[in-house]
C-alpha cells in the first residue's frame, strides 16, 4: 500500500474493502483458498469450511486439487472477481500461470487463465452472528450456470464488493 495519497490506487481500495469484508468479499475467500492449497499440507478442515456443502465429495482430501495448483507454474491472480452476467450471486477467480512478478493491466487485455475458481455468495453459510460468505465450488475450467443450480441459494442476489 503506498504511503501518500498520489500513489494509492484502485488496487488499494480493493485490499481496504477486503479486510473490512472479510469472508463477504469473494476475494478473501479465493485467496484463502489458494493460500491453503499452497501449503505443504493442507489443512483439509480449514479448506471444507470454503467449499460449497454440494461440492464437498468431489473435493475428496483435496490432494488432487493441490495436485492440479501446484502443477500451475509460477501461478498469480487476478485483482478481483468476475462475476457472471445475471447471476450476481457467482463469480469468478483468475489463476494466472507463469506471473513472476506483480503488474497492473490498465486496458482490457486478454489473458489465458491456467484455471479459475468459481465462487458462489451463500446467505445462509458462516456464522449466526456473521452470516452469509462467498464459498468455492469449482477449479478448473468456468461452471455454466445451468450446472450450479444445485449449488445457487440465493440465485439472482449478493452483496455488492
Amino acid at each position: 500500500m503506498a504511503d501518500d495519497t498520489e500513489g494509492w490506487t484502485s488496487f488499494d481500495d480493493e485490499q481496504v474493502k477486503m479486510e473490512s469484508m472479510g469472508l463477504h468479499h469473494p476475494l478473501t475467500t479465493a485467496f484463502a483458498f489458494v493460500n491453503a492449497l499452497a501449503e505443504p499440507e493442507p489443512d483439509v478442515r480449514w479448506l471444507s469450511t470454503l467449499v460449497t456443502p454440494e461440492s464437498r465429495p468431489h473435493w475428496g482430501d483435496f490432494s488432487d486439487a493441490k495436485t492440479f495448483y501446484d502443477g500451475i507454474h509460477e501461478p498469480g491472480f487476478g485483482s478481483l472477481v468476475n462475476r457472471l452476467p445475471g447471476a450476481p450471486d457467482v463469480g469468478f477467480f483468475k489463476i494466472i500461470p507463469s506471473v513472476r512478478d506483480g503488474f497492473t493491466v490498465t486496458e482490457e487485455t486478454p489473458m489465458a487463465a491456467a484455471a479459475l475458481l468459481t465462487l458462489i455468495w451463500r446467505p445462509e453459510a458462516g456464522s449466526a452472528e456473521d452470516p452469509g460468505m462467498w464459498l468455492v465450488h469449482q477449479l478448473g475450467p468456468a461452471a455454466e450456470p445451468h450446472e450450479l443450480v444445485h449449488a445457487r441459494t440465493s440465485a439472482g442476489t449478493a452483496p455488492d464488493f
